[in-house]
């Protein structure tokens, strides 16, 4: 599902044009493996996390 998403939100701007689009996958990516891994209650996601969070400043 993750991957139909991403495919028809790159489709309407013709791909990934910019390093900046790259950089946030990335982030949007870490943020999501961090959440899945703390429901799993895994002490790995809140790193994950608060390298997400410290990246934003």
């Amino acid at each position: 599902m993750i991957v139909i998403g991403v495919s028809y939100s790159l489709y309407p701007f013709g791909g990934i044009t910019a390093f900046s689009q790259v950089l946030e996958i990335g982030v949007t990516i870490g943020f999501l493996l961090g959440s899945f891994l703390l429901a799993k209650r895994r002490p790995s996601g809140w790193l994950l996390d608060i390298m997400n969070y410290n990246s934003y400043n």
